[in-house]
């Protein structure tokens, strides 16, 4: 019986510490099953919050990439980078947490943008950086012709910088005995150099002081779209400032005008916002002058539908900034800068040509889709860059021109002179690209 007993005693201490077991193995299971439950939980958050912050920097990168609302996207590039973060932002409804944006410009000139996902109290951050997009050829030369270049039947005009051509038909390039490329000169890629270059020396090689080779490729340079005018101002009917009452006069708003003239002086105010004014109509003339008064970051865009004249002594912007003053001008026919005037901005002509005679002149870009211009007599036209892709440029008399010619055909006469200025490549892009699509253009880099 004893035994018995001892047996039955045994087994009940068995019981009792396979139950202790049981129980320290069971809260021993409980508390890992709660850790790996909480670790699911907080990775679940981190990938939402990732997915949060990559949705917000892919959507803001996205609407500046396609633009879809047609805005002048390089002001709104520098809206965003001047602003602090962003306020928080929920995906929807149904998502938990909220994403912030901050976008920033590296020393590449490339946009940094950051987002950070916030799901209760877990954050991830993801970055991704869009490069500006070129959009055009390099312009790296001092005259780029499509087809034919005519140095004159005589005289000594000259080009001080390198000359390129896709021309490659025989004869494309005639020189006179005196005139002459100060540079390297490239014709098409599969032209014949001894065939392509002709002239009045026995060897028409000599005048070129440079090398001379063919191109790797055919170049192509396009015309950018030309803008829609805005038409959303106060309609200012007509504007003339003249001698009575006394100048001068002043416009402090943006508007839509039938016709402005300018006889004396027009005080233009701008501040950080730009000033926009669409006339159909611009004319200066006699002593006009269309003058700045600028406290802030804005430019003047001049907006003209019809007829734009600057004749006599009239000027505008005279002694200011060519970036200052931007002129769109829908009308065609022939502008014609004679006399002493002075035009200190850039132009896009849509289709209109030019003519720039006697000590008239231009200080900014050109942009045209005209086929003709002409640099003549004493003109100066110190331009950065004119850009006529479809124009047949004719320089003559003493015209001169320093900056960047791209054209269709040029034709150089008596003493003209073409000088080049690598400067154009800190300003042309911008603007040539401005119209078309409100602003610089931009491509995805690498997410980060």
């Amino acid at each position: 019986m004893n035994i018995i007993r001892n047996t039955k005693g045994m087994a009940l201490g068995t019981v009792l510490i396979l139950a202790s077991i049981l129980t320290l193995l069971g809260f021993t299971i409980w508390h890992y099953s709660s850790r790996d439950i909480l670790g699911a939980e907080r990775a679940e958050k981190k990938m939402q919050a990732y997915y949060l912050a990559k949705s917000g920097a892919d959507a803001v990168a996205q609407y500046i990439i396609t633009n879809p609302d047609n805005i002048d996207m390089s002001a709104y590039v520098e809206s965003l980078i001047d602003a602090p973060e962003s306020n928080p932002i929920k995906l929807d409804e149904d998502t938990p947490g909220h994403f912030n944006v901050k976008v920033d410009r590296d020393k590449d000139n490339s946009l940094v943008i950051t987002a950070t996902g916030t799901v209760d109290s877990i954050k991830e951050s993801v970055q991704i950086k869009l490069h500006q997009r070129q959009n055009i050829p390099e312009i790296d030369v001092a005259l780029f012709a499509n087809s034919n270049i005519n140095m004159g039947q005589s005289g000594s005009s000259k080009i001080i910088g390198d000359v390129a051509t896709n021309a490659e038909q025989p004869g494309s390039i005639y020189f006179p005995w005196s005139a002459y490329i100060k540079g390297n000169l490239f014709i098409g890629p599969n032209g014949n150099i001894d065939k392509v270059i002709t002239g009045a020396r026995p060897n028409p090689k000599d005048n070129v002081e440079g090398e001379i080779h063919k191109l790797e490729a055919i170049r192509n340079y396009e015309l950018p779209d030309f803008p829609d005018f805005p038409s959303n101002l106060t309609n200012r009917g007509a504007f003339e400032a003249g001698w009575n009452p006394s100048p001068p006069y002043h416009i402090y708003h943006d508007g839509r005008y039938s016709k402005i003239t300018v006889l004396s002086e027009l005080v233009v105010h701008i501040g950080d916002q730009d000033r926009i004014i669409v006339t159909d109509d611009l004319i200066v003339e006699g002593a006009g002058k269309i003058t700045l008064n600028k406290t802030g970051k804005g430019k003047l865009y001049l907006y003209v539908g019809n007829e734009f004249k600057i004749l006599n002594s009239g000027t505008i912007n005279n002694g200011g900034q060519a970036s200052d003053v931007i002129l769109y001008f829908k009308g065609s026919g022939t502008i014609n800068l004679g006399g002493n005037t002075k035009f200190v901005g850039c132009v896009h002509l849509e289709n209109a040509n030019l003519i720039i005679a006697n000590s008239g002149g231009i200080t900014g870009h050109i942009i045209t889709g005209g086929n003709h211009i002409e640099i003549s007599g004493a003109a100066s036209a110190h331009v950065r860059a004119i850009y006529a892709p479809n124009a047949h440029v004719k320089m003559k008399g003493s015209g001169s021109l320093t900056g960047a010619l791209i054209c269709k055909s040029f034709e150089a006469e008596g003493n003209s002179t073409l000088t080049f200025d690598n400067s154009i490549t800190d300003t042309f892009p911008d603007m040539l690209e401005e119209g078309a699509s409100g602003g610089v253009s931009y491509e995805k880099g690498l997410w980060q």
